[in-house]
């Protein structure tokens, strides 16, 4: 029966893998095209926007998303159906709202903006004030359709069909020929909003809560949950995209076009995890749901082994590759290469320690995670300023990775600590000896 369930997750993390580098494939042609064809400039245009346009999905979408997944599967199990629907349309009406007021500042920064802003930075931030809204709503409903089993077509769309457009769109570019930044930066934008059409279409009719009636008596409960994923996941999982930002304040845009090839690269690489974790996250938060601790002790000691077996194959194949797929993109990228290893090593500890953010907010008790990430990010900024006068874009990495570390462990800590799950992968170990003293005894 493990081996069936073993073989089950590994089908389906495999496919999602699968999705993502058949993807990443896609979008590293369509990197190459831009810093062969536009130039590295205009590749560091495109990182700024992307970063920014993250960062702002997370604002307006409040936090929703990354509690999506627990809620779809908790209300599931209990079969309220309602309330799923209720806070699906809740969600939609926030965004909606706070994307607004979003773009409305965005326009007027664009025509009121200070002398000494760049006209490069004016494009940036306003197309990324327009994809936001995008980006938040397809992060969104990919938490709902997780959440109910559906991480294919969570995932499909923006893993496949999105670069898939974007370098059709990027060869339409060349063909006009229309090669200013502001062409690029706008088709985007686009690629974005018609991904998001093609993810509502796929799933239109394949939810069954959505012919019930809107249950909003958990809302309390929702904004609760949701608020503090605001800085959690900025803090997390846009690490990276705060850390852009940052060497955006240091780098001319073709540094920063190098910094940000080899942050996608760890990004690419790193997707084995999260399509591992995306897959048991739900069996987990149903487990926890059921007071089922062995089940979620099981889960979690499967997850991570995994994990780390990926994580030290991915590093050894970037070691191995990795300057040559720099190289694609020109030869002045392959600078970016011992940033790029050290950035894709903090996988390893990340797999080690586990999914303790997850954890603690199926406890509700994930507010201490966001003092532990802050802390991660000043000690990252202060390496970083005091390694980049003498080490550059490596500097840079090297304070990513301090961040990464700091955070994996203290995170994993607090939670042991809080919880008393142990969600690292010393967890069997340490519970087998915990047996084996009760037995003695």
């Amino acid at each position: 029966m493990i081996f069936a369930g073993l073989k089950n997750l590994l089908a389906k993390s495999s496919l999602l893998l699968l999705a993502r580098f058949a993807g990443a494939i896609l979008a590293f042609a369509g990197g190459i095209l831009i810093a062969r064809f536009f130039g590295a400039t205009a590749l560091g245009m495109v990182a700024l926007m992307g970063a920014i346009t993250g960062l702002l999905s997370v604002g307006i979408s409040t936090g929703r998303p990354a509690v999506a997944i627990q809620f779809a599967s908790e209300y599931l199990e209990i079969k309220k159906y309602g309330a799923i629907n209720g806070f699906l349309h809740r969600g939609y009406k926030i965004i909606g709202g706070l994307s607004a007021i979003i773009v409305l500042l965005a326009l007027l920064f664009a025509s009121t903006a200070p002398f000494g802003v760049s006209s490069d930075t004016i494009y940036a931030c306003l197309f990324a004030a327009l994809s936001a809204p995008a980006l938040a709503l397809i992060n969104f409903n990919g938490g709902i359709l997780t959440g109910h089993g559906m991480q294919l077509r969570a995932l499909i769309p923006e893993l496949l069909f999105k670069p898939m457009l974007l370098l059709l769109g990027i060869g339409l570019l060349l063909a006009a020929p229309l090669s200013a930044p502001y062409w690029l930066l706008a088709m985007i934008a686009c690629t974005l909003w018609i991904t998001l059409g093609v993810q509502m279409l796929l799933v239109r009719s394949k939810l069954k809560f959505r012919s019930a009636d809107p249950d909003y008596g958990d809302a309390r409960r929702w904004r609760g949950r949701a608020t503090p994923w605001i800085a959690i996941t900025l803090l997390a999982d846009y690490l990276i995209e705060l850390h852009l930002l940052l060497a955006g304040l240091l780098l001319m845009p073709a540094q920063l076009a190098v910094l940000h090839v080899a942050f996608r690269m760890r990004m690419l690489a790193s997707f084995g995890m999260r399509a591992l974790y995306s897959v048991v996250l739900p069996d987990i938060y149903t487990a926890h749901t059921a007071g089922d601790t062995n089940r979620v002790n099981r889960e979690l000691t499967k997850s991570n082994g995994l994990a780390l077996v990926y994580a030290l194959a991915a590093c050894t194949g970037m070691y191995l590759f990795g300057e040559l797929f720099l190289g694609f993109f020109g030869p002045e990228f392959k600078v970016g290469h011992d940033a790029l290893m050290i950035a894709c090593l903090t996988m390893i500890p990340k797999a080690i320690f586990g999914p303790a953010t997850n954890i603690m907010s199926v406890a509700g008790r994930q507010k201490p995670m966001i003092v532990i990430l802050l802390a991660g990010m000043l000690a990252s900024a202060f390496v970083i300023f005091a390694m980049f006068p003498n080490a550059g874009i490596t500097g840079i990495a090297v304070g990513y990775a301090t961040a990464i570390t700091f955070i994996s462990i203290a995170q994993w800590w607090w939670t042991l600590k809080e919880t008393g799950i142990d969600c690292s992968i010393f967890s069997t170990l340490i519970n087998n000896s915990r047996i084996g003293i009760k037995t003695s005894t």
